[in-house]
């Protein structure tokens, strides 16, 4: 996938997030409005900018990493390059063995707490139970609730992650995966 290509799955990605297609000045307007609202003004985009990204108004230069990581952090990435990374992790084979796995569960003391992230923008902290059995004590934009209990095959960054044997309020729920496109990160 070449960048181009990537830029413009990235403004369809976009277009989703804004409920509509860019294609008017109007609707730049609106895309730039609605950035600089989401982010509470961290960032923000120019209408040019838009317009030229979008090749409503003619221009040669590529557009600058600061531009694509507004529009991937407006869209629920951390920055482009998370942005790049996820999109080339979807064209990685969908099977296949773990090699060099760097167990950071097995490197975590009963009782210690291990941070996971995975796309578009979740987060959770884990306690460490017993063996391999862990409890949520926070959770972020996730299904997942503090009080939550279930049981971690290996983590290995980059890879999606399995929980098993997973308890909630005393209920038996069924499995769950965390970072089904994209994988897991170690906070």
């Amino acid at each position: 996938m070449n960048k181009d290509q990537l830029i413009s799955a990235l403004l369809s990605k976009v277009e989703g997030e804004l409920g509509r297609t860019l294609r008017t000045p109007t609707d730049f307007q609106y895309l730039s409005l609605r950035i600089s609202l989401k982010s509470e003004g961290e960032y923000s985009l120019s209408c040019s900018t838009i317009k030229r990204l979008c090749n409503y108004v003619r221009y040669k230069s590529n557009p600058s990493l600061h531009t694509l990581s507004t529009l991937a952090i407006f869209v629920g990435y951390k920055d482009w390059n998370d942005y790049v990374d996820s999109q080339l992790a979807l064209l990685r084979p969908v099977s296949g063995f773990l090699f060099d796995v760097d167990d950071a569960l097995a490197k975590t003391p009963i009782g210690g707490c291990l941070r996971l992230r995975w796309l578009p923008d979740r987060r959770i902290k884990l306690l460490r139970k017993i063996d391999r059995r862990v409890e949520v004590v926070a959770s972020e934009n996730s299904q997942l609730q503090t009080g939550d209990s279930f049981i971690l095959s290996e983590i290995k960054e980059g890879e999606p992650l399995l929980a098993v044997g997973f308890v909630r309020d005393g209920t038996s729920m069924p499995d769950y995966v965390m970072g089904r496109n994209g994988g897991i990160s170690i906070i």
